[in-house]
């Protein structure tokens, strides 16, 4: 076909503790962050970044215990990486470490909390680290506003 562009690509997969040296390299050789995905996979839950330079793509997974699933953040090298890791976090409960725009679990309003990953339901709520409240204005459960709220006030 005329016109497209094959790319180049390869899969590196990493521990969660060399995630943030191979995301330094890439930063610093000027990749761009294309794109985080995640997916639930047997017990575990896949987290997969790709970057993109020229016609080449570099993609990492990162392999994380679907009961227990824990990265660091890589928004103060990417900042609008926030998107993807709130995304992540509300869907399949993923905590991102350091994450510098936390929405607290509220990023989505979903009717169950990590509906994307069903191993959590035996996990308690207190090991959701990041589902930090975000104020009584918000009604963090429910994703009602308070009266106060509506009415411009305070609380």
């Amino acid at each position: 076909m005329t016109g497209q562009t094959e790319k180049n690509q390869n899969i590196t997969t990493l521990g969660a503790d060399g995630l943030l040296g191979f995301v330094q390299e890439r930063k610093i050789e000027g990749w761009r962050l294309g794109v985080m995905i995640a997916n639930l996979a047997d017990e575990n839950v896949e987290v997969i970044y790709v970057f993109e330079k020229g016609n080449n793509l570099s993609n990492v997974r990162v392999v994380l215990p679907a009961e227990d699933p824990g990265i660091p953040s890589i928004t103060f090298l990417y900042g609008y990486a926030f998107v993807y890791e709130n995304e992540i976090h509300d869907l399949f409960g993923v905590v991102f470490e350091g994450l510098q725009l936390d929405f607290g679990g509220n990023y989505f309003v979903t009717a169950e909390k990590t509906p994307w990953n069903p191993l959590l339901a035996r996990v308690s709520p207190e090991a959701l680290q990041s589902d930090d409240e975000m104020g009584d204005e918000t009604g963090s459960d429910t994703g009602q506003v308070s009266e106060k709220a509506e009415e411009g006030g305070e609380g």
